[in-house]
């Protein structure tokens, strides 16, 4: 198990393997703010479709990680991570060499079911760890490194050689870490969850309404964060700052964010997770009105270098929250599987607000949004508190 590896060559094998799931698994998303730009410089697409197609391949991505719940008691969650990873990456590459529309839009739609097949067997493997929000803010913190130099190069790599090569380099990038995958951990539910203050097993009765109040708290987490991010730079073209500068600057702020990730690695087992989650969650919303309201260069930069320190902060709680309460890893993956649902909505619904209100009044709904989310959290604690 994870923690009788830690601190040996076996913890630093399933950590990797961790960190390169989780960024194949959810590059659809992550990079999503790129892509869309792409779309849009590379192939003049209007923003509506452009966040159409963003959106087509995150719901593929979302179907495929709920279906892949079956498999994984069929198939080694090693073997089913790569299968996906091959689709995701050889989706990229192909779309590359392809200009027409229906083409393209197939192939987006196979990059996000091999997405999803990885995102949920990554969670999966995650959530049976003995220690999983330490895990996941470790895991975290390798994707925030591989993140920012995707942020600052690929804006570089097709402003210079052509939009087309955004996709192959992208391809490229995720079919180099596929053999990696094959590192992760296949371990039992573990039993050394019992310090980290969970409560007890609820009744079988209450366990839909937990599964789905968490469920429903993450899926709105996630819209409001997508609709955020999936335009932050085109936020950032409306502020007149460069195309290579937005990269730097998202780069910046999703470096950054491996402070927020290692303060949850810090908190972590020495308080009730659902705690720094609220917490969390409402900065988050904050920062979603700063960057909305950005007027510069300036206040655009430190508007999304918090933005990633808070993000990052929630994200090893959100996710390990889930393993806690299920440790076969059935609502991680179940979790992993609505994200990029949420993510598939915030682009048309995101694009749909901004070309209706302005990104302002975006960023003041993604904040009630949050607080909302923030608040539903203290009272499923409270719920749960009443079973034990």
């Amino acid at each position: 198990m994870i923690r009788s590896l830690k601190g040996n060559s076996g913890y630093w094998r399933v950590l990797i393997a961790s960190a390169i799931g989780l960024n194949i698994g959810f590059a659809s998303q992550s990079y999503i703010a790129l892509t869309i730009g792409v779309y849009v410089e590379g192939y003049a697409m209007p923003l509506r479709q452009a966040g159409l197609f963003g959106s087509t391949e995150l719901i593929a991505m979302a179907i495929s990680a709920l279906l892949s719940v079956r498999l994984e008691k069929r198939i080694s969650l090693a073997s089913l991570a790569i299968i996906g990873a091959l689709l995701a990456g050889l989706g990229n590459v192909l779309t590359a060499f392809q200009q027409s529309v229906p083409h393209i839009l197939l192939l987006r739609i196979m990059t996000g079911v091999g997405a999803g097949i990885v995102a949920a067997t990554v969670n999966a493997s995650i959530a049976k760890s003995a220690d999983p929000v330490r895990l996941y803010a470790h895991s975290n913190a390798v994707v925030i490194f591989l993140a920012s130099c995707f942020f600052i190069t690929m804006p570089y790599i097709y402003s210079t050689f052509g939009y087309s090569n955004y996709f192959l380099a992208y391809g490229l990038i995720l079919l180099a870490g596929t053999p990696l995958l094959a590192w992760l951990g296949s371990s039992a539910p573990s039993s050394g969850h019992a310090d980290q203050l969970i409560p007890a097993p609820p009744s079988m009765s209450s366990l839909p309404t937990r599964w789905l109040v968490y469920l429903g708290s993450g899926f709105l987490l996630w819209l409001s964060y997508g609709m955020i991010f999936s335009f932050s730079e085109r936020l950032g073209v409306s502020l007149g700052i460069a195309p290579t500068d937005i990269g730097i600057v998202i780069s910046v702020g999703t470096l950054v964010g491996i402070f927020g990730t290692l303060l949850a690695a810090l908190v972590a087992g020495k308080t009730d997770s659902i705690n720094p989650l609220s917490f969390g969650v409402l900065a988050l919303g904050i920062c979603y009105v700063v960057v909305s309201q950005a007027l510069g260069y300036f206040t655009y930069s430190i508007a999304m270098c918090l933005f990633g320190i808070a993000l990052f902060f929630c994200l090893p709680f959100l996710q390990g929250e889930a393993a806690r309460f299920d440790p076969s890893g059935r609502l991680a993956s179940l979790l992993a599987g609505l994200m990029p649902l949420a993510g598939a909505l915030s682009p048309v619904i995101g694009g749909w607000l901004i070309e209706s209100l302005g990104y302002g009044w975006l960023g003041i709904i993604c904040f009630f949004i949050a607080c909302g989310v923030s608040g539903a959290t203290r009272v499923f604690r409270l719920k749960v508190s009443k079973l034990v």
